[in-house]
């Protein structure tokens, strides 16, 4: 199986609020983490068998999946914990300094993981370098990320009609061309 599919998440035991708003938070995450699956080849990618990565940032819980240790690949699902990450930069950073930082994480769980199984890293090492050539990336919106998940249809392009061509072939000055 290959990978697919990327999450970039905070630990339950942070709270975020402090550091910037819920939506300010999906806003800045989300055009990080589908800019760099953008940049990632499909079908080309092999972490161990996960279709989807989930970089947790922050402490792990001490009981319950993944308590035992901050890396984890089981029936096409990969995380990783990074407990170091910091919040307090976060908190002062402005949106390019945010997206930085949200890279840095999810570039050091993925090649984390690569290392620990042994697969390529070069695949993310140029998503990265790609992305930190484009910082600030534009916002992402709530639309867009349904449409890219799959939960909303794109709109459709309507092709103008046969009737409606017909009238505009018939009126003086419109050439068809």
């Amino acid at each position: 199986m290959y990978l697919r599919d990327l999450q970039l998440d905070v630990s339950p035991l942070v709270d975020v609020a402090d550091i910037m708003s819920r939506s300010e938070w999906r806003e800045t995450l989300h055009a990080v983490v589908e800019g760099y699956l953008d940049l990632l080849p499909r079908r080309k990618v092999n972490l161990g068998g996960a279709a989807k990565i989930v970089v947790v940032l922050g402490p792990r819980h001490t009981t319950g999946s993944l308590s035992h240790g901050d890396f984890g690949l089981a029936e096409g699902l990969g995380m990783i914990w990074l407990p170091s990450f910091d919040f307090a930069a976060l908190a002062r950073a402005d949106v390019k300094g945010k997206q930085l930082l949200f890279l840095q994480a999810l570039h050091e769980g993925l090649v984390k993981i690569a290392g620990r199984i042994g697969s390529p890293t070069e695949p993310f090492n140029k998503a990265r370098e790609t992305l930190l050539a484009l910082l600030p990336l534009p916002e992402i919106s709530e639309n867009e990320l349904l449409m890219r998940w799959g939960l909303v249809r794109k709109p459709r392009k309507r092709k103008p009609s046969a009737r409606k061509n017909a009238r505009k072939a018939r009126r003086p000055g419109i050439t068809n061309g």
